[in-house]
């Protein structure tokens, strides 16, 4: 694990690298070339007229457009509906929801070809790693209203000349709603946002098969799962109606879109070679599972020769790193939409054969959502294109605010989460990610109310990797803001999240030689936890109950330079995981009732059990 985090650490110092090289070209303006291709003339025709565009065959086993229509959906070549005859329920607790839904967005008005344009501007709106950040939360609105009216507005002004693609990981992290409704509220949201395709990232296959093929089978914009297979095994519900590749005419131009996936993760928060969910196999290059030049040099072979695309898309959660390589080493692919490394990049990243960008993540709340706007402009006549710009804005800074997203996203915070802003406790000071000579009395004495036959406790308490990601302020706590501080990351997918907790049974033995190990903690940055019965109190032939953090427990070496005979595994859980999230919140919400500050004997007002404030 240690060698785990310091190739984490030389990643960011990679993407770093690439952030301060393409800080140097800043956004670009007119007249900037495209990797390796000449510089197109513009030139200015009449807007076509704009029509709608047709429900393309989303579902599996309808028949792909031909290259000469509006779009060439290519279904995954193993969809599920081979083996399943009926379709899958698809958010089935949304459904539930009180109040009127929201209505989908109407398709989307493209211009059709007409006359004899000698290029067609392009604007491409992206967004990545958004992760269920979609709840009111800046300037009291969701992100969504704005990232939509933003989006229906720009495509007013371009004549419909306009792609808006999200790169996944959009799930996780976020909203209250989002991780009581297993995700189904995130999936409701994305369906409002107004997207043309998104690509599916690893935080997306969190909450399970069932939530996998629900988000494939949106109605409204296209999900790619370029790289997936989905290989059932009995009793998995549902089609998976992910695509292949799509192909968009808009105007004179066809524009072809493909998305990669990366391999998961394992409990360990560490990349695996294996299927998602044990269902769906995830393609790489041989005997690489971190390289994808083949893979992608296929698509766009497919895209460009089979389908006729004039201008290539890769929309990928890979990371810069991967991406670099695509750019780099693969003829045809013109631009990479690049998500997972949290890095947004300024301007844009160049390759030998086309560029990438990165607009960041909406993790760190208001001050890190972005969407990024592309403009390129494509020669008709030798397919050649030049970038125009490519920046990025802040999406509380965009302006006018859909008001039906806005009260969709309302309706369902409401529906699964009426007290996510509602105060269960008070903190007399703050609680900082950094000092964890505050968070840690306040945390042990959560896991001993929750777990209070627990003789030893052993976790990770350094600041963001560990189970403390975030801060809180002094003064009120809601179940949000212990969330946003705590988020859950379900590793290995559809499981618990690796900063969630078990107790196991260990021998005496155990327990003094885990005691008197030595803690592994690297350049004296990753803080480890432990806290033990006095050592010759332990008596070597009796039980005890250790409270253990899944990823220590799963990787006993991120936490301990000597490992001790007969450590304890997952399988000789006495319960269930218990979030780390719900264990702060539990204990938070029973000092509140006891008018008592979270981390200090402070008399408080009087909070209820609904975290309604009682008297002061």
């Amino acid at each position: 694990m240690i060698a785990a985090v310091q190739r984490r650490r030389a990643q960011l110092l990679f993407v770093g690298a690439l952030f301060v090289a393409a800080l140097s070209r800043g956004a670009t303006g007119a007249g900037q070339r495209a990797p390796g291709r000449s510089s197109a003339t513009p030139s200015t025709t009449t807007p076509p007229a704009l029509v709608s565009a047709p429900p393309s065959a989303k579902g599996a086993g309808a028949p792909a457009a031909s290259p000469s229509g509006d779009r060439a959906n290519r279904l995954h070549p193993f969809s599920a509906s081979a083996v399943s005859k009926s379709p899958p329920p698809r958010l089935a607790q949304v459904a539930r929801c009180g109040g009127a839904p929201t209505p989908l967005p109407a398709p989307h008005a493209r211009p059709i070809c007409e006359g004899n344009p000698s290029s067609e501007r392009l604007r491409i709106l992206h967004v990545g790693d958004m992760h269920g950040h979609w709840q009111p939360y800046l300037h009291g609105h969701s992100p969504f209203a704005y990232l939509r009216a933003f989006a229906d507005d720009q495509r007013r002004e371009s004549a419909g000349r306009l792609l808006f693609l999200d790169a996944g990981d959009d799930l996780e992290k976020g909203a209250l709603a989002e991780y009581r409704s297993s995700g189904e509220a995130s999936v409701a949201m994305l369906d409002q946002l107004g997207l043309d395709a998104r690509t599916l990232g690893n935080h997306d296959f969190g909450y399970g098969v069932a939530s996998v093929l629900a988000q494939s089978a949106s109605s409204v914009h296209d999900v790619l799962g370029s790289n997936l297979v989905y290989a059932p095994t009995d009793g998995s519900p549902g089609e998976f109606r992910a695509k292949r590749t799509v192909v968009y005419a808009i105007g004179c131009v066809r524009v072809g879109v493909f998305g990669l996936t990366i391999n998961p993760y394992d409990e360990t928060d560490e990349r695996v070679d294996e299927p998602y969910l044990g269902v769906f196999a995830q393609r790489h290059d041989p005997a690489s599972a971190d390289r994808y030049v083949g893979v992608a040099t296929e698509l766009v072979s497919e895209l460009r020769e089979r389908d006729g695309a004039d201008f290539v898309i890769g929309l990928d959660h890979l990371g810069a790193a991967l991406d670099k390589q695509l750019i780099d080493g693969v003829p045809g692919l013109d631009l990479v939409i690049s998500a997972h490394d949290h890095v947004a990049i300024q301007g844009y990243m160049a390759g030998r054969h086309g560029i990438a960008v990165d607009s960041g993540s909406f993790l760190g709340a208001e001050k890190n959502a972005r969407v990024g706007v592309v403009d390129v402009e494509i020669d008709l006549r030798t397919k050649d294109w030049r970038l125009v710009s490519a920046d990025q804005r802040a999406v509380g800074s965009l302006g006018r605010v859909d008001a039906a997203v806005d009260a969709e996203a309302r309706r369902l915070t409401e529906c699964f989460a009426p007290d996510a802003e509602e105060p269960v406790a008070d903190l007399a000071a703050p609680l900082s990610s950094p000092d964890l000579g505050a968070w840690l009395p306040v945390f042990d004495a959560a896991l001993k109310k929750r777990f209070p036959s627990a003789d030893a406790l052993l976790y990770e308490a350094w600041a963001w990797g560990g189970v403390f990601k975030g801060s809180l302020p002094a003064g009120h706590v809601t179940p949000q803001s212990v969330l946003d501080a705590m988020f859950v990351e379900h590793e290995r997918s559809g499981g618990a999240g690796f900063t969630a907790f078990v107790e196991v049974p260990v021998t005496g033995g155990t327990l003094a030689e885990m005691c008197k190990a030595k803690l592994a903690e690297p350049d004296g940055w990753k803080k480890v936890r432990r806290l033990c019965p006095p050592f010759d109190a332990i008596a070597l032939d009796r039980t005890y109950r250790l409270v253990v953090e899944r990823r220590p427990l799963h990787a006993p070496t991120s936490v301990l330079d000597a490992v001790p005979e007969g450590f304890p595994r997952e399988e000789a859980a006495l319960g269930p995981p218990a979030e780390a999230y719900e264990i702060f919140l539990d204990y938070a919400r029973d000092r509140g009732r006891q008018c008592l500050a979270i981390d200090a004997d402070v008399k408080t007002r009087c909070f209820g059990a609904d975290g309604d404030s009682l008297h002061d």
